[in-house]
């Protein structure tokens, strides 16, 4: 496993993803972003990629994201995993699968297509999604499960926390 560390930092414009070792030592600036915002960024299994919300604004300032891949010595270009649904709602707290096969993150499907602060905690929030790297395709794993986010798989990746 990769002892690096992917950690957003501020330079060169807005939030970018960095590859360090462990120690701080041999940072790398893995991402180029002038204007758009990375953070979140996950490894992929293998260590050859990680995974990170870009981070869209609008008219307000909480703005929404998307899941972006960069791989490791490809350039600074990443690959679109999804796209967001508007300018509002957000998705958020990436975590790969042990098998590198799906990624699972965390998505606002509040009614109205809008943000809002005065989100009833008693309605579901948010759901968690899963994109499929071999085939490209979205499902939505809670369902009709109440206030479900942050996906995480134990040491064993047996399970997803949430």
């Amino acid at each position: 496993m990769d002892q690096r560390s992917p950690l957003p930092a501020m330079l060169s414009g807005g939030d970018n993803i960095w590859i360090m070792d462990a120690d701080g030592s041999k940072a790398k600036q893995l991402t180029k972003e002038n204007f758009r915002l990375l953070n979140n960024a996950v490894w992929m299994p293998d260590g050859n990629a990680v995974v990170a919300r870009k981070h869209f604004t609008s008219g307000r300032s909480l703005g929404a994201g998307e899941m972006w891949m960069y791989h490791i010595g490809a350039g600074e270009a990443g690959i679109q995993l999804t796209e967001r649904k508007n300018d509002q709602q957000d998705v958020n707290e990436p975590s790969i699968s042990p098998d590198g096969r799906y990624l699972y993150y965390s998505e606002d499907m509040y009614p109205g297509g809008f943000f809002q602060y005065n989100k009833d905690p008693n309605n579901q929030i948010y759901v968690i999604n899963r994109y499929d790297f071999e085939t490209g395709e979205i499902d939505r794993v809670t369902a009709d499960l109440e206030e479900l986010h942050a996906p995480r798989f134990p040491p064993m990746g047996k399970s997803l926390l949430s």
